[in-house]
């Protein structure tokens, strides 16, 4: 003990093991969101356009808002319904307001 001391070794700063070894997780594919050659094949048949590179970007990220925003509406009828959680009915209640928040 006395060598730890002189040493200048304190007992609250133990060795800690060393770090594992994070390239497994690294090596891991991504998961996709969703399949973006098959959203452009869907949009480009309906559109009847050319589309730009990254248009189904902003496609999924334009659903990703709307469908929070239709859920914030949803809460919020149903907070003011008394109802405890979140029902289809609150739901359909909100969708024609929210669809017109995002008409293009």
């Amino acid at each position: 003990m006395a060598d730890a001391a002189m040493a200048g070794i304190n007992n609250s700063q133990t060795p800690r093991p060393p770090l594992q070894d994070s390239s497994k997780d690294s090596k891991m594919a991504a998961q996709k969101l969703y399949p973006r050659a098959t959203i452009k094949k869907i949009v480009k048949a309906h559109s009847q356009r050319n589309l730009s590179k990254n248009v189904d970007v902003l496609i999924f990220l334009d659903y990703t808002l709307f469908l929070q925003t239709l859920m914030k509406e949803a809460t919020i009828n149903a907070k003011q319904a008394g109802e405890r959680g979140i029902s289809a009915k609150s739901v359909k209640k909100v969708t024609e307001l929210s669809l017109a928040k995002f008409k293009g």
